[in-house]
Parts: C-alpha cells; sequence; structure tokens
C-alpha cells in the first residue's frame, strides 16, 4: 500500500503569474500541472482548476466546473524572495 492509500494529496504553488499544482494520486503516481494565475475566460480560480483538471485526467471521470471539493487538511506556508 502507498504511503497515500486511496487519497490524493495537492501542493499548490500560486504566484503572480503562474499557479502550479503538484498532486499525489493514489498508489503514489504523481501529476504536475501549471496554469496563469489569472484565466477569467476559462477558470474563476487557477488552484480549483488544477485540481479538477488532475482528477478528471487521473479518474477518466468529467469533473464539473462548479463542483465543491472537500478539504481535510490545509497546511499553508509563504516564503517570500527578493533579489536586490
Amino acid at each position: 500500500m502507498s504511503e497515500t492509500g486511496d487519497k490524493f494529496k495537492f501542493a499548490i504553488d500560486r504566484g503572480g503569474t503562474f499557479t502550479d499544482v503538484f498532486a499525489r494520486c493514489p498508489g503514489g503516481k504523481i501529476r504536475v500541472l501549471k496554469l496563469l494565475s489569472e484565466d477569467p475566460q476559462h477558470y474563476k480560480d487557477a488552484p480549483t482548476e488544477g485540481i479538477r483538471r488532475i482528477l478528471q485526467e487521473v479518474t477518466i471521470e468529467t469533473c464539473n466546473r462548479y463542483v465543491t471539493f472537500l478539504v481535510y487538511h490545509i497546511h499553508n506556508h509563504d516564503l517570500a524572495t527578493e533579489k536586490v
């Protein structure tokens, strides 16, 4: 049994231009996706859209764009860097 069991685990980095979505899928498979952080013609929220796309890809089921995700644990870490 993998360390994630039958659950998905997501890590999301939302930047000013791009949002990166990292997923550890059931069975341990890894998926990575990069989206524009703002693209209102295609989606309202980049992290939610990234999760939706990965779920759709892995489960091969259509995920409604207006689906609500049940989230069990959220860990938030901020890291700021600036080149001088």
